[in-house]
């Protein structure tokens, strides 16, 4: 289940500000086979170990000449994992894989310019996105296995190009 609540204000004839909330319920997932069948001990892992995830957004944007847009924004999401949360096989269970991540949350800041001529319009939008995270090389609860803290940066750029009919 999902929840997400927004709230904006427009500032007169030259901008806007935008906040946005979601909560997630990630420990609320339930896995069941194609058969119906429940998988009651995936099941039980996930209440414990998934926690639910809270997202904040906030953006503005204002317009200093009639045909030109300009924006900033940025988010923040907490982790979906409880720190001690691991990976679970069943007993017959063919995958070989031993390492996962555990998700510790994430933040962005975006950026974009817009400008518009009669019907059509130019739009250059950019995102730096940060997903931090715990590597564990094994899964065993035998091992104390110290995490690798991981850092992921992204950084993505898109040019749009439109025309109003």
């Amino acid at each position: 289940m999902q929840a997400i609540a927004s709230l904006g204000f427009v500032l007169g004839k030259f901008g806007f500000v935008g906040i946005d909330y979601q909560w997630s319920n990630e420990s609320g997932s339930v896995l069941k086979s194609s058969a119906g069948m429940s998988h009651n001990t995936i099941n039980d892992i996930t209440k414990k170990e998934n926690v639910d995830t809270h997202t904040v957004r906030v953006g503005f944007e204002i317009k200093p000449l009639d045909a030109l847009s300009l924006r900033i924004g940025g988010g923040y999401r907490t982790a979906a994992n409880t720190k001690d949360a691991s990976r679970y096989y069943y007993t017959s269970d063919t995958r070989t894989d031993t390492h996962y991540i555990n998700d510790m949350g994430a933040y962005n800041v975006t950026a974009g310019l817009g400008y518009r001529v009669g019907r059509h319009s130019l739009d250059i939008a950019y995102v730096w996105q940060v997903t931090n995270g715990e590597y564990y090389e094994f899964n065993t609860p035998d091992l104390n296995v110290q995490p690798l803290n991981i850092r992921s940066v992204r950084n993505q750029l898109v040019f749009s190009y439109g025309v109003r009919f």
